[in-house]
């Protein structure tokens, strides 16, 4: 069961140096692991649709439209806090509902609002591995030139958290289709043609 600490401490010794035992010790890699972790988790989990941190609420229409633009405004989710918003209504594919975010509102014509969106989920033991090993990667971006005084490091290393950022997407477009039968394969029929 990983937990911050352990997430840390991974990414730590991934770049040579060593774990810290809690993110409240004295020493300089926990300071500096302290200050970016929520910062990082919160980033990792904002950039991509984690399957994980998806959820889905209706919102409640507030009293005062806003002062412009569209007719409605809504309080975004504080629980779990709305990182990044995906959707409102309809098709995700087509979002065919105009919205605009504001602060912590969203603005829109439309009087009751269904929203999908990414929530914080401070617990990694509820992530997907795939999100665990970005976030690790994402750690190692920013402790690379501090721990390591290399700042070409960083640089590679950003190139390959973004590899795994899109290997998730990859694998997430995979899981959404899985109730779908393959019906034409020339692989599966030149088998077939050869037995």
């Amino acid at each position: 069961m990983p937990s911050e600490v352990d997430l840390c401490s991974t990414a730590l010794l991934k770049l040579g140096d060593t774990t810290i035992m809690e993110l409240g010790e004295n020493s300089q890699r926990a300071k500096l692991s302290r200050l970016i972790y929520p910062e990082i988790r919160d980033a990792v989990q904002r950039v991509h649709p984690w399957k994980c941190c998806t959820f889905q609420r209706s919102l409640a229409r507030l009293s005062d439209p806003p002062a412009f633009g569209y007719a409605y405004q809504f309080q975004l989710p504080s629980d779990p806090y709305c990182l990044r918003v995906l959707y409102i209504d309809g098709d995700p594919d087509r979002n065919l509902i105009p919205y605009k975010i504001v602060g912590r509102k969203l603005h829109c014509d439309e009087e009751t609002v269904n929203l999908w969106f990414i929530g914080r989920v401070v617990d990694p033991n509820a992530w997907d591995s795939l999100l665990v090993e970005a976030v690790i990667a994402r750690l190692m971006v920013d402790l690379a030139y501090p721990v390591t005084s290399n700042p070409a490091l960083s640089t590679a290393l950003f190139a390959a958290y973004q590899l795994k950022v899109g290997e998730a997407g990859a694998v997430d477009l995979d899981e959404d289709n899985q109730s779908q039968v393959i019906t034409d394969n020339p692989l599966i029929d030149a088998r077939n043609v050869s037995a």
